[in-house]
């Protein structure tokens, strides 16, 4: 293990005066500390949250490091012009949001810097200034499925900030109306059987509101009806599931078995594509992207990796592309080959049950443009493998991986057109990159 990343001291109430730059990746602001003066800590890096880049700040500092501080703001000495208050009550206790404290523009212009920070310390220069504006979306309102957790005592809310303890919700502003709707109704489920960890999954379809609830513990059908009763009044479908198995449900049996069973791979991580995207809005914006590339270099055909249910595959397939799809997930692969016939688009549109590395492995045919959409741990050692194309869209959710995986794709001789930063995850560090490549 590297010593320099472990803490050095942990000191007890050192207060430090800093200067903030900027965002770091995970959405911690990162600066310099200034003072006081003598301080030995003058001079070091410092990271802290829920500050604004262009702040001047007294720092409490947690953990010192070989190179960097670890702290917790105690004062603002010159707020940023930038700076806003946050409407959510819950922002700084709970573990989702990061930028409710700043002004949407200013999170989308200091998202733009941290991604080209990022590709500039990865060593990716060239591509860094090839990175283009942020894409904006809703500032909030835009997210339609949510997972809440749900303790011991019944209560459901999101886990604390760095914490796996629950902190019941009522609201949820970066949630869509009807979720809180739903939020605001305060449901709790008192003494339940919950023995293991449970999880309440809400997804806004068509239809209504759908909710799913999980345990890993083991439910008796008399139970498994009780928590079914407490959903009925606030949703237009449920299901209970406990172990793996469903216990009880009513409404929409096709929307609830995809929030059960297609909402995440084999792995347990959640599949990329899969129906639904948590911001439609930016998703359509990103697929409209990737279809006017194809449009924009006269694709005639593609091959879209890690396809889920076809979240870009079907429209590059309705442009008139033939497209073949790989995804592992056999239930995805289900339900595109089911889209696709309902769309009558069957005929060019090929679902391949597949794992990547597998498919890539059997040396697929040439095509005239890649999609890849990988989960966040990136393509890895599959960068090497995808020669079969002169051209490329790659997504990444996560920008640690994404810079790794750009760095190698250099290597294999890719060259970066353009990278675009999308803003799916609003009032968060997160962002969706879009980066285009050529060969």
């Amino acid at each position: 293990m590297d010593s320099k990343r472990l803490p050095s001291e942990e000191p007890e109430g050192e207060t430090v005066r800093a200067e903030i730059r900027g965002l770091a990746v995970g959405g911690t602001a990162v600066g310099r500390v200034t003072g006081p003066e003598g301080s030995p800590r003058v001079g070091m890096t410092i990271f802290l949250p829920f500050v604004a880049p262009g702040e001047v700040v007294e720092a409490r500092v947690r953990r010192v490091h070989a190179r960097y501080l670890d702290a917790e703001l105690s004062a603002i000495r010159t707020p940023s012009g930038d700076r806003t208050t946050p409407p959510c009550p819950y922002f700084g206790a709970c573990g989702g949001c990061d930028l409710q404290h700043m002004t949407y523009e200013a999170q989308l212009a200091a998202k733009h810097d941290m991604v080209r920070g990022a590709f500039r310390s990865g060593g990716l220069a060239e591509a860094a200034d090839r990175i283009e504006a942020v894409v904006p979306g809703p500032p909030f309102g835009y997210r339609r499925r949510i997972i809440l957790h749900i303790d011991g005592e019944g209560r459901a809310g999101y886990y604390r900030r760095q914490s796996h303890t629950v902190l019941p919700v009522v609201d949820c502003p970066i949630s869509g109306p009807e979720i809180r709707k739903f939020l605001a109704a305060g449901i709790e489920f008192g003494e339940t059987a919950f023995s293991e960890n449970a999880e309440l999954h809400i997804e806004t379809g068509e239809n209504g509101l759908f909710a799913v609830l999980k345990t890993t513990g083991h439910l008796t059908e008399r139970q498994a009806g009780r928590l079914l009763e407490r959903l009925r009044p606030l949703v237009t479908g449920a299901l209970i599931e406990a172990e793996g198995r469903g216990m009880a449900q009513f409404g929409e049996a096709a929307m609830l078995r995809k929030m059960a069973g297609m909402a995440e791979d084999e792995a347990g991580e959640a599949a990329p594509g899969v129906f639904s995207q948590v911001n439609p809005v930016i998703n359509e914006q990103l697929v409209e992207r990737v279809v006017g590339l194809a449009e924009r270099t006269g694709a005639q055909s593609a091959c879209d990796l890690y396809a889920g249910a076809g979240n870009f595959a079907l429209p590059l397939a309705a442009g008139g592309r033939r497209v073949t799809a790989v995804e592992r997930v056999s239930a995805l692969v289900t339900a595109g080959r089911a889209e696709a016939t309902r769309r009558g688009l069957a005929e060019r549109l090929e679902f391949v049950r597949s794992d990547v590395a597998h498919y890539l492995r059997r040396k697929p045919r040439p095509t005239d443009l890649i999609v890849a959409d990988p989960p966040r741990a990136g393509l890895g050692k599959l960068t090497g493998d995808l020669g079969f194309a002169p051209r490329m869209a790659f997504i990444s959710c996560h920008l640690p991986s994404a810079v790794r995986d750009l760095k190698a794709l250099e290597a294999e001789g890719w060259h970066v057109e353009t990278v675009t930063p999308f803003d799916m995850f609003a009032q968060t560090a997160h962002v969706e990159l879009l980066t285009v490549l050529y060969r």
